[in-house]
């Protein structure tokens, strides 16, 4: 029903199957969990942001000697 489904909603009224909503019976130990998670992404992310920093780099490197090369 809509009663029972409305006490499992997170608190902060998102879905409660989103990765980031935390229903109001959390544990800590879910919290860290969810936390380690969070961590893990944002270093994948930051790992990710360097390689396309190379990336974008190599790219106006390579858009300068084409640049040369036309004149």
């Amino acid at each position: 029903t809509a009663a029972a489904a409305g006490e499992e909603s997170p608190v902060e009224g998102g879905p409660p199957d989103h990765s980031y909503s935390l229903s109001s019976g959390t544990t800590s130990e879910e919290l860290l969990r969810k936390l380690n998670e969070q961590r893990d992404i944002i270093a994948l992310l930051e790992v990710k942001m360097k390689e396309m920093k190379g990336s974008i780099r190599r790219l106006r490197l390579a858009e300068a000697q084409l640049r040369e090369e036309i004149r």
